[in-house]
């Protein structure tokens, strides 16, 4: 994988765990934050470096963990989890299906702050146990940074894990997850704006200067609340776009063709309908492949009328034989899983075929 996708770093029930290079900026910023409390003139240059390194990495596990709760919980509910991903803001777990109820999908969201929540309780117990000094430091440390990831991601509004559970729970309620959506991103685009200007507010009225790594952070907060709003509120009206298509206007007949037919009845096929793409089916009348054009056409003339169909064709990878009930929304989403793997969907009911959808047609964006 590139540096630009990130680094994989293994598998996690069934997911992928990707390390993008921004998360190394966050690693090596809380590191550098940590070095003066590591400098208690006990430890050596090395064991300085090697300890703000380690709290540094605490800190990402926190993130990792958090992501973890939601692909756990996500599995409980039936929906496969495709990949962790860590990053400059934090991470994200991305899911290969959506869930099959709202209130699934809130439970998931508020799964990630939860166990937050019990890692800083659980390192404020050890902050507690813990004699004064050193490792108590280390133990506030982790015991706050924990708690404002809760915190931060509960804030309900897209595309934080409250702004999710948020949408959640008002498509359960609306029935409409558009309408559920708008609220939840344009409640996240509203507190950036009110986070903003408190940052600047707040000091002025007292009068003080602001605290500029506060400011700092406040504004990256803002910008990401206010983009990933934004980009929620695009996603929804593609979806939206998309499930109001009629997969009858994007079906292009085909033809179906028995696998021990041959080449010659290939030919014949392709005459009379010209134009339309061929559908092989297997003894079991299901489609299973497709001729391809270049090895169809270097078969010589005096073996095409022996020549069984099969021997020019190419496989249907599994995903690319469809039902007839298929949402455009979904064909969208397989489109967008296979890429170029799959340069057409097969639309059946049953064992009957209805035709074609190109792929490539799919991929059309109304924004």
């Amino acid at each position: 994988m590139n540096k630009q996708q990130g680094w994989r770093l293994g598998s996690l029930a069934g997911a992928q765990i990707i390390l993008r290079p921004g998360a190394l900026v966050i690693i090596a910023f809380f590191m550098l934050a940590s070095l003066p409390i590591m400098q208690n003139g006990t430890l050596g240059p090395g064991q300085v470096v090697a300890g703000a390194l380690g709290i540094s990495l605490l800190i990402l596990l926190s993130v990792f963990l958090h992501e973890v709760a939601h692909l756990l919980v996500g599995k409980i509910f039936g929906a496969q989890a495709k990949e962790i991903v860590l990053t400059l803001m934090g991470g994200h777990a991305t899911f290969e299906q959506g869930f099959r109820k709202p209130w699934h999908g809130a439970v998931v969201a508020v799964a990630g702050p939860t166990v937050n929540l019990v890692l800083a309780l659980f390192f404020h117990l050890g902050s507690r146990a813990l004699p004064p000094g050193l490792p108590t430091s280390v133990a506030t440390i982790l015991t706050t940074m924990n708690l404002a990831l809760a915190l931060f991601n509960l804030i309900p509004g897209l595309p934080l894990d409250g702004g999710a559970a948020l949408r959640d729970v008002l498509w359960s309620v609306t029935g409409s997850r558009a309408k559920a959506t708008n609220v939840a991103a344009t409640t996240g685009q509203v507190l950036a704006v009110v986070g903003l200007i408190s940052a600047f507010a707040i000091p002025m009225y007292q009068r003080q200067l602001p605290n500029y790594t506060l400011l700092l952070f406040v504004t990256l907060a803002v910008v990401f609340l206010w983009q990933g709003a934004a980009q929620a509120k695009k996603a929804q009206k593609t979806t939206t776009w998309l499930e109001n298509l009629d997969l009858a206007e994007f079906l292009r007949p085909a033809v179906a063709l028995n696998a021990a037919q041959t080449v010659a009845e290939l030919d014949n096929i392709l005459a009379s309908y010209p134009g339309r793409q061929v559908v092989i089916y297997d003894a079991k009348s299901m489609p299973t492949a497709y001729p391809v054009p270049q090895a169809v056409h270097r078969v010589p003339a005096e073996l095409r009328a022996t020549t069984p169909v099969a021997a020019v064709s190419a496989a249907l990878i599994p995903g690319a034989v469809v039902d007839a009930d298929i949402s455009m929304f979904d064909l969208f989403k397989l489109a967008g899983h296979f890429g170029a793997s799959v340069p057409f969907f097969v639309v059946v009911s049953g064992t009957q075929l209805l035709g074609i959808v190109d792929a490539q047609k799919t991929s059309r964006d109304p924004n």
